[in-house]
């Protein structure tokens, strides 16, 4: 990947947007955090913080290292909610997190095992890092943004993976929900993921 990969991804992430009819509009920083983008479109507006989480290649062993654990996914979280209400203290926009990432071996199922506190298969947990103070931080943090967003990216910064992830408990649901139907009415593949947190 030449240049910086963060900027390369928000570039594709707006690009993205574009295509479906939403405008980026980057949010000017100030004293206090800020979200990245206000995103438009609709007649509607949304508030967003877009990460791009990295997985490092280890040179000695040749295998990549996560940069980016289940605990630092929920940390990201955790700060992005901060910036949100530093922003829009009354929650007057939908607020959504968008990680967009290259790496396959980082994708949507890592974000939910951090949801969820571990990973379950077969209806059995493997994990368990609901002790963990960051899962419990994350516990009181979990419904307070009102969507989620995984894109998958290929090494040509292309998209080929939608995941989606809205809150329940959104008190924005109508918009979140057109929002999320307009992304996906121009789906990356069938592998696309439209889910609901419950």
């Amino acid at each position: 990947m030449a240049g910086n990969a963060h900027d390369d991804l928000l570039s594709m992430y707006a690009s993205y947007l574009d295509e479906r009819g939403y405008q980026a509009v980057k949010i000017p920083e100030t004293i206090t955090k800020t979200p990245d983008l206000e995103v438009l479109g609709r007649g509607n507006s949304y508030l967003n913080e877009f990460k791009s989480p990295d997985l490092l290649l280890d040179p000695v062993l040749g295998l990549y290292k996560f940069a980016t654990t289940n605990s630092k996914l929920l940390q990201f979280i955790h700060t992005a909610i901060k910036q949100f209400r530093a922003h829009d203290q009354s929650h007057t926009k939908p607020w959504v997190i968008t990680f967009a990432l290259v790496n396959f071996q980082l994708n949507w199922h890592t974000l939910v095992e951090a949801m969820q506190g571990g990973i379950v298969l077969d209806g059995r947990n493997m994990t368990n890092w609901t002790r963990m103070a960051v899962f419990k931080r994350w516990t009181t943090d979990r419904y307070v943004a009102d969507l989620y967003i995984w894109l998958q990216v290929n090494d040509e910064m292309q998209p080929y993976q939608a995941s989606f992830f809205t809150n329940d408990r959104s008190p924005h649901r109508p918009l979140v929900d057109e929002l999320v139907t307009n992304l996906r009415a121009a789906p990356q593949s069938d592998m696309d993921n439209n889910r609901l947190l419950v």
